[in-house]
């Protein structure tokens, strides 16, 4: 089977999940090429890729449209970029100009569908024609996985302008199911109609979707997974005047809550805690998070450690011993899923203290395998905090509940098998 994954950004390594996934479906014997609206270069990231079969070739920017591939069809995948246009008019026309004259001559009746006549999606007509080069220079497909929701109504847009002719399952994660339809007003109504499964990571995104309409028989939660190989169990424990070592992971964005879990630290550190709290990400919410840390006087307990390697965030897991996930809903209503620094701390035999938010009670059973109180409650969470502190005796069973269910329900192994059969289904409809 070939398959397209189509995603923003690759490789994202806020979003290893999709890494991860695109090598296990390529180790499962998937022929898959990645489709990408952005670049970012990581030697290492890219040894993998050629390690599995994967080529990271940009030759969709080449303006020849008959560059051949390097490789045999059938053979080797390979990573591929969309063209980006500016934003200024001018600009954007002599781009776009530039990038599609070739098909001009090749494909001028499918560029005229694409380019003369309206979209359902968000984006223009050129904006929509740069997106098809890849799959007019590309081998046949026999299913497009979208990752995210505006990339299945671009596919559904594409397909029905006859750039391709297979199914299309689109992956919802979160901003795609918050913001954008809160604030920016995208309508699924095309995609719901048209595109043949929809795999929420999670039962709460699930019943959005069906909200917004989307049919109920098409949808099927199907987790963003972990690699439980690379996590060994790690009993937590505390010494005798051991400071605690309290770590989050994300990027540093409202929907995180970190400010939340700072105004804990505060609270702690007045009851006499000894502790010290890192965290690790980067994100436009820095400064705020930086302020607030000088404001509150803790800056000599907390660090934040910005973007790091997630070799080296493993490390990190492997020397704290609680994870604080404080995630909460914006006003502009995004969310998060379920967080993959939460599955990781798990699967290690951290105990975790995490929110009522989104998909995170389906990871954590309260009392059983963390614990989970109200989103934005700094008393409740600092309570919490206290309690776990005050019972380190307990921690080793917290864990080992922690990582059974996350053995059980989101190692990557089953998840990839009930993703092919899920390609599968679909496929033979």
């Amino acid at each position: 089977m070939r398959v397209a994954f189509w995603v923003k950004r690759f490789p994202n390594l806020y979003e290893t999940f999709i890494l991860n996934q695109v090598l296990h479906l390529r180790e499962s014997g998937i022929e898959i090429d990645v489709i990408a609206r952005e670049r970012a270069d990581y030697p290492t990231v890219e040894a993998k890729l050629l390690a599995a079969g994967i080529d990271c070739d940009d030759s969709s920017h080449s303006h020849s449209a008959d560059r051949p591939s390097v490789m045999p069809p059938g053979r080797r995948g390979r990573v591929l970029y969309e063209t980006r246009l500016p934003h200024t008019r001018i600009r954007r026309l002599a781009r776009a100009s530039t990038r599609l004259a070739p098909y001009f001559i090749q494909r001028p009746r499918l560029l005229y569908r694409l380019l003369a006549h309206p979209t359902e999606t968000n984006h223009g007509q050129l904006r929509l024609a740069c997106a098809a080069v890849p799959f007019f220079k590309n081998r046949h497909y026999d299913l497009i996985h979208c990752q995210f929701g505006p990339f299945g109504l671009m596919a559904v847009a594409l397909r029905k302008a006859g750039v391709f002719n297979c199914p299309i399952v689109t992956s919802f994660r979160g901003y795609d199911l918050g913001a954008m339809v809160q604030q920016e007003q995208v309508d699924y109504t095309p995609l719901f109609a048209a595109g043949e499964a929809f795999t929420p990571v999670c039962k709460a995104f699930s019943a959005k979707l069906q909200a917004l309409g989307c049919p109920t028989q098409n949808i099927e939660v199907i987790h963003s997974p972990i690699d439980c190989s690379q996590f060994a169990f790690q009993p937590r424990g505390l010494e005798a005047g051991e400071r605690a070592r309290l770590l989050s992971i994300g990027r540093l964005v409202e929907k995180k809550g970190f400010h939340i879990a700072l105004h804990a630290v505060r609270k702690l550190l007045d009851r006499g805690f000894r502790l010290d709290y890192t965290i690790i990400g980067e994100g436009p919410y820095r400064a705020e998070l930086e302020n607030l840390i000088q404001s509150l006087e803790i800056t000599a307990h907390v660090t934040l450690r910005g973007w790091i390697p997630h070799a080296e965030a493993l490390d990190e897991i492997r020397r704290s011993h609680i994870l604080v996930q404080p995630s909460a809903r914006t006003s502009e209503g995004d969310t998060d899923g379920i967080p993959n620094a939460l599955k990781e701390a798990m699967a290690t035999g951290m105990p975790v203290v995490a929110t009522c938010h989104s998909g995170i009670p389906e990871l954590v059973e309260d009392g059983v395998s963390g614990f989970l109180v109200r989103e934005e409650n700094v008393a409740q969470l600092d309570h919490c905090l206290v309690h776990v502190l005050s019972n380190p005796q307990s921690w080793q069973a917290l864990g080992r509940a922690a990582r059974k269910h996350v053995l059980n329900e989101f190692d990557i192994s089953s998840v990839t098998q009930k993703l092919m059969e899920l390609y599968r289904a679909v496929g033979n409809r």
